[in-house]
């Protein structure tokens, strides 16, 4: 297997996937405010409360916001799946590569191809970045790698 893309992030996909790596890794951000609002309650009043809650929800649009920016200036990436695993490579800036064996998982949400690294992280590719045919390929490869306890 060998599926290569090159790619820019727009405004759109920045959002997206920066949007998307804040909902799949710490989902427990919006409960959490939750919690804390309720406890606030029990030693302030309402208003505090919901200053609280409305102070986290900012803080959480702008760290997606500022981490779309990011992408958006990050220029082009050349991303390429093979049998050995899965690097990304902005040219003249980095180059970074994670083996199938230690990638947590590979799946395509809302428009893009998301890979779990270890450690939590995760890319996002947007789908129009391959090709039909290479989709056709990814998702071969997707249910290849899934196991029982994963389907």
């Amino acid at each position: 297997m060998m599926i290569t893309a090159r790619y820019t992030h727009t405004w759109r996909t920045a959002l997206g996937a920066a949007g998307l790596a804040f909902v799949a890794t710490p989902m427990a951000a919006l409960p959490a405010g939750v919690v804390l609002c309720a406890v606030a309650r029990f030693f302030t009043d309402w208003g505090m409360s919901l200053t609280t809650f409305v102070g986290i929800c900012l803080t959480l649009v702008f760290a997606v916001v500022f981490l779309a920016r990011t992408m958006v200036r990050s220029g082009e990436l050349h991303v390429v799946m093979d049998d050995t695993g899965y690097t990304c490579e902005q040219a003249g800036k980095m180059t970074g590569t994670v083996t199938w064996a230690t990638m947590k998982s590979v799946f395509r949400a809302c428009g893009f191809v998301m890979f779990r690294m270890p450690g939590g992280g995760i890319a996002a590719v947007p789908e129009s970045a391959y090709s039909p045919a290479q989709l056709a390929e990814i998702d071969a490869f997707i249910r290849a790698r899934k196991t029982p306890q994963q389907a």
